[in-house]
């Protein structure tokens, strides 16, 4: 997170709009709001459903054991430091980022 936050201001003291793509829970979402506070932060939770995170699971390599999906889907479920949430269950990448573009917070 640290690094992910040095990285960031970097980028944006060069003048490119920054992503950080990151698993939060509300702890760590606090962390990056104080390390980026006076910068535009903007959390967007993607979270398909519990069907199609199933679905995607099967179709990729296995780096988690079904019940630690389950238990990760759950906390993702609870997470409440979010500005925005998409349901990106029948989005493909392109579309969910061309949908995050037209809301992203420009100055």
């Amino acid at each position: 997170m640290t690094n992910a936050c040095l990285l960031a201001e970097r980028f944006v003291q060069e003048g490119f709009e920054t992503v950080i793509c990151d698993v939060l829970s509300d702890q760590t979402a606090a962390l990056y709001r104080r390390a980026l506070a006076g910068r535009r932060l903007w959390i967007v939770l993607l979270l398909p459903s519990w069907p199609e995170v199933q679905r995607r699971t099967h179709t990729r390599p296995l780096w988690l054991t079904p019940e630690q999906v389950r238990l990760l889907y759950e906390q993702q479920q609870r997470l409440s430091a979010h500005d925005t949430a998409l349901d990106n269950s029948s989005l493909s990448a392109q579309a969910a980022a061309a949908w995050l573009d037209t809301r992203w917070p420009r100055s």
